[in-house]
């Protein structure tokens, strides 16, 4: 079972690890009685919405479904402070966990982005043991911690348009050498630089479940006039 106080060197393995790898694992990090509650809370949830994608969003709603996630937060905060530039808020946080079922969850599939915050903390609630599992799609480090909120808008606006997602859909699909694409282990952690990483989840089949515990750490532009000016949430 995992520790719950990670000391100094523990970091910084992991740091390397995300740095070597695109994505540090912590395996076991949640206990096989919290992580069932957590999948009964969701399939509740996901019920109660006619069978269809929910989002449960706060620091105390997802703690209430999945109390690992604060411990997952601590650490996400204790790697962003060791690596974070001027412009980041370290200790700032969104946790959320994501319910996709139903009819809903191809459109939340697929879709490759850049965080707004340096760390990414996932635990994996439920995920199809079969067809199309839902694995974690990373096209690793493709750009560095910007100082400039313009610098990252223009990273964005790159990404978020049609003839960019179809070719990040055409290496998905001819299963490049230059994604990662991690089968992802319910109760475990995974760790990657979000803001500098592109990345998506795969599709499950209809009728499957996939749901995720995400803590996002260390918001690089919250302080940015020009975002504030734009009305831009990221």
């Amino acid at each position: 079972m995992y520790q719950q106080t990670l000391q100094l060197p523990d970091i910084e393995r992991l740091i390397e690890d995300i740095e070597a790898e695109g994505f540090a694992r912590i395996p076991g990090f949640v206990s096989r009685e919290e992580l069932s509650r957590a999948q009964d809370a969701v399939r509740q949830r996901i019920s109660g919405n006619g069978g269809e994608s929910v989002m449960v969003a706060g620091e105390e709603p997802t703690a209430s479904v999945l109390p690992a996630m604060k411990r997952a937060e601590q650490i996400g905060r204790d790697i962003c402070s060791r690596v974070a530039i001027a412009s980041v808020e370290p200790q700032s946080s969104h946790p959320v966990i994501r319910c996709l079922g139903g009819r809903s969850i191809g459109a939340h599939s697929l879709l490759f982005h850049y965080d707004s915050n340096v760390v990414t903390a996932l635990i994996p609630v439920i995920m199809p043991a079969q067809g199309r599992t839902g694995d974690l799609i990373l096209l690793p480090n493709r750009r560095p911690l910007r100082s400039h909120y313009a610098r990252n808008l223009v990273d964005k606006f790159t990404v978020d348009n049609p003839l960019s997602q179809w070719l990040l859909r055409r290496l998905y699909t001819r299963r490049s050498s230059r994604l990662r694409r991690l089968r992802l282990a319910p109760g475990d952690l995974y760790l990657f630089w979000g803001y500098r990483s592109l990345h998506t989840n795969e599709a499950v089949d209809e009728g499957e479940v996939r749901s995720t515990a995400i803590v996002h750490c260390g918001y690089v532009h919250r302080n940015s006039r020009l975002r504030r000016m734009l009305g831009r949430q990221a």
